[in-house]
């Protein structure tokens, strides 16, 4: 499917991340950081990743970052647009005063969410927070997001955090009909790994600023 829609003012930027889409005709490869560029269009910024397309529409002070799927709406595509918007203020290429709304796309629906943005500052420290665990081989916890999902509206003390988490844990191991991320990876042997000593506080470092600005995508 396609979106159109009117720019009454200003100009709107291409941003394309990864590798592949430098053989793409008529867009210009962005790199993170220093290396970040742009090139300007008269409508419409479309950022696409290796496997899914995400366009941004609009004018400088409102825009949408929009997911694509051939399958179902689900909650890590949400995660998707909500880091791209992170990453897009943090670098500077999307004003943090921008009105921004997120949508998912499939061939049976048409979904949005209003996405505050936070500053610049806080989604430069989230980033790197971010950045910062995935280097720590101590963060190699099982911890998976359907489980943070699951179990965040419930309202869970932090002493009571272990306890269901283990227990959302046996349950989703001995259902041999459903499956959850870190079944496949970065985990060797997901069942045997450590669980994080503090959940409630894991959850609040990582997923703490997706609840803040658009919810819980799972709700």
């Amino acid at each position: 499917p396609k979106i159109s829609t009117r720019c009454p003012s200003g100009k709107a930027s291409v941003f394309d991340f990864g590798k592949r889409l430098s053989r793409l005709q008529g867009y210009c490869p962005v790199r993170t950081g220093s290396q970040l560029k742009s090139r300007k269009r008269s409508r419409g910024c479309s950022h696409h990743s290796r496997r899914k397309r995400m366009d941004l529409f609009g004018p400088g002070d409102a825009c949408k970052l929009v997911h694509f799927t051939s399958r179902s709406i689900r909650p890590k595509q949400w995660i998707r647009l909500f880091l791209n918007g992170i990453l897009l203020t943090a670098s500077g290429l999307l004003h943090e005063r921008t009105k921004v709304q997120l949508s998912c796309i499939s061939g049976e629906k048409f979904l949005s969410k209003d996405f505050p943005l936070p500053d610049r500052l806080t989604c430069r420290d989230y980033l790197v927070r971010l950045t910062d665990e995935m280097m720590d081989p101590s963060s190699a916890e099982l911890f998976p997001l359907e489980a943070v999902l699951a179990l965040e509206p419930e309202q869970i003390s932090s002493e009571k955090w272990p306890q269901r988490l283990e227990q959302w844990l046996e349950e989703a191991f001995e259902n041999s009909r459903s499956s959850f991320s870190s079944q496949y990876g970065p985990l060797p042997f997901p069942e045997d790994s450590k669980r994080p000593d503090d959940p409630k506080g894991t959850m609040e470092k990582r997923f703490g600023l997706l609840f803040q600005t658009i919810g819980n995508p799972a709700n």
